[in-house]
């Protein structure tokens, strides 16, 4: 009942608040309705009950027999089975071990909930910032359209001119009212896959801060974290257990039994105990084992094959990330510096009458082109971290 309170909260508040969305509060969101979770938890039961089956003792045994309907013989008896300590501690391994691929499956099952979640914020980052760039082009836009039609009511200016602005400033406008369709559908999206209701002012507009490069080399040096050396690992617990359990005993199981016999035609009477013993003299055990011992070999060489490929991931990887990084940084340090200023000295000769309105443009678009490029690197990068994310297991960029 507690839970359903949070839980109501958490949509009402989602649903109603004009303040941004937590990450937090849509990724349990997310949790709350992801039925994939819910089926881990019902695989996760179903091995614990196995487990306290699995400590249990065998049944106890009662059997009668009656020769003659009773005339002959009657014969009543209790038998009961106990197995070697080693084989009832190594089932209890191996039920440990399939809990462990559980778990590491529910974890790699949220690790990419929460990839894909960081996926849908991203792009909201992204569209907030398309749209932000669309209408700063508009308001500069607009601004000279203002001035024009003040130059044209003077006679300043020929109509031709002032057509070419208004075409331009209608085809601005066009490209933001799509950009604001984007971002209500996008949000739509959202909606249905926190299974709420969303607002878009609701949606995050900012990134992440950057981690610092020593936090990203020390992410690359844990692969011991990634979902697949993980998924790998839990693999080889199982390996290693089932070659337990296939190792049987030499003695593998005895049972004792205890009873009384009856001869009514004798009028005697008296009591029988039986000892049994199990032994795997004549089973393919060996063969077994042996077959067990192979596959757990060839899943070591995978597992080594992996780590290996992390650094040829990390090198593939790195050099994506500082060729952005550089591009960015020079887009930031000189070129849309260059080209606002570009743009602020056309426009003022142009009002004074030494650019022709073409320039003006071409400037425009120049700094927007540019401006887009460095947006397009942010989410980028953006982009790389959590791809990053999901590769170690390691979360070192997340939204707030």
């Amino acid at each position: 009942m507690y839970k359903r309170i949070v839980l109501f909260a958490i949509v009402i508040s989602i649903a109603h608040s004009q303040q941004q969305l937590s990450f937090h509060e849509a990724f349990q969101r997310r949790l709350e309705v992801d039925s994939g979770l819910l089926a881990l938890s019902h695989q996760r039961t179903v091995l614990s009950l196995s487990k306290e089956l699995s400590q249990a003792f065998a049944p106890t045994e009662f059997e009668s027999v009656l020769e003659n309907f009773g005339q002959d013989e009657i014969e009543f008896s209790a038998r009961q089975v106990f197995e070697a300590p080693s084989i009832r501690r190594n089932r209890l391994t191996l039920v440990d071990a399939e809990l462990g691929i559980i778990e590491n499956n529910a974890r790699t099952y949220q690790d990419e909930i929460h990839y894909r979640l960081s996926m849908y914020f991203l792009e909201s980052v992204h569209w907030n910032k398309r749209l932000a760039l669309a209408e700063e082009r508009l308001v500069l836009t607009e601004q000279i359209l203002d001035w024009q039609n003040h130059q044209f009511k003077q006679g300043a200016l020929s109509e031709s001119e002032l057509i070419r602005s208004r075409l331009e400033t209608a085809r601005q406008e066009a490209d933001l009212s799509q950009i604001k369709t984007s971002i209500e559908r996008y949000t739509m999206e959202l909606s249905a896959y926190l299974d709420t209701s969303l607002i878009s002012t609701a949606l995050p507009m900012v990134l992440p801060h950057l981690p610092t490069k020593n936090a990203i080399e020390a992410a690359w040096k844990q692969p011991s974290s990634s979902p697949v050396i993980r998924d790998k690992q839990a693999h080889l617990n199982t390996l290693k257990a089932m070659i337990a359990v296939e190792d049987i005993p030499l003695i593998s199981s005895f049972s004792l039994s205890a009873g009384m016999k009856i001869l009514p035609e004798l009028n005697q009477q008296f009591p029988i105990i039986g000892i049994s013993i199990e032994s795997p003299l004549f089973t393919k055990r060996k063969v077994a084992v042996k077959l067990r011992d192979y596959e757990f070999r060839a899943g070591m060489s995978e597992l080594d094959n992996i780590s290996s490929q992390f650094e040829i991931e990390r090198e593939r990887w790195m050099s994506r990330w500082l060729v952005a990084d550089q591009q960015l940084s020079n887009l930031r340090a000189s070129l849309i510096p260059e080209a606002k200023l570009l743009y602020q000295r056309i426009e003022t000769e142009y009002r004074a009458g030494a650019r022709p309105y073409l320039e003006v443009l071409d400037a425009q678009s120049l700094l927007t082109d540019l401006q887009e490029n460095a947006m397009t690197l942010q989410i980028e990068q953006s982009s790389l971290l959590f791809e990053l994310s999901l590769t170690l297991g390691v979360k070192i960029y997340e939204f707030n």
